[in-house]
């Protein structure tokens, strides 16, 4: 085996180590919050992930970023890709009594799941509920979001906390709140680890053909 193929085989075993780029503690679909209209701010906001427990039940749950928090009215929304459904909540932070329903939340659209825990007073790190798709099934988790009429699956209202650097932005110094959103995503974004490994394949199919030719010259 000669010096350049050796070499391609070391990177290729080293890039195989490489984590990937959307790994999380979340099991199936992730996707964060980014998508504000309040100037001064910046996401990501929190994140929402969701678990295929079942072909027609899964868990959605949302987490707020490090220096935000969700709260009140429209805490936790989403657009559930099913013609019927059921919803159950779980959890959230404060062990609220949240009450689920639908309908627009600010700039985002019409979301045909939204979630109010009550009081602005109940900040919630995570909140988390199930859809039961009632009129079929879900071929995984990427499959239980859609996006709705403005072109957004999932959408919160949070809370600047400490370090957010809208804390004090709000009403008479106090924290700002506001509503951020999830824009539905349209094709898969590649992991930075396939296209090293695709980049390298390319490379040394290359180097072959080279190779090749000159022996047969």
């Amino acid at each position: 085996m000669n010096i350049v193929m050796k070499s391609t085989l070391v990177m290729l075993v080293c890039l195989s180590l490489i984590p990937l780029a959307t790994a999380s503690v979340c099991g199936g679909f992730s996707s964060d919050l980014t998508v504000t209209e309040t100037a001064g701010t910046s996401g990501p906001f929190g994140n929402v992930c969701v678990d295929l427990e079942s072909p027609n039940t899964a868990l959605v749950t949302f987490t707020a970023a490090p220096t935000y928090t969700f709260i009140d009215s429209s805490i936790a929304d989403i657009q559930v890709n099913a013609t019927s459904f059921t919803d159950a909540f779980v959890s959230d932070t404060t062990t609220s009594s949240p009450s689920a329903g639908s309908g627009n939340v600010n700039g985002y659209g019409v979301f045909n799941l939204t979630w109010d825990n009550g009081a602005a007073s109940n900040h919630e790190d995570t909140f988390a509920f199930t859809v039961t798709n009632t009129g079929g099934t879900w071929g995984s988790a990427s499959d239980v979001l859609t996006a709705n009429g403005s072109g957004f699956d999932a959408a919160a209202h949070v809370l600047c906390l400490a370090g957010s650097g809208c804390d004090t932005s709000g009403e008479g110094g106090g924290p700002l709140t506001f509503f951020v959103a999830e824009r539905a995503a349209t094709s898969p974004v590649p992991e930075p680890r396939s296209y090293g490994v695709l980049l390298i394949g390319l490379t040394v199919f290359g180097i072959v053909s080279f190779r090749r030719r000159r022996l047969a010259d």
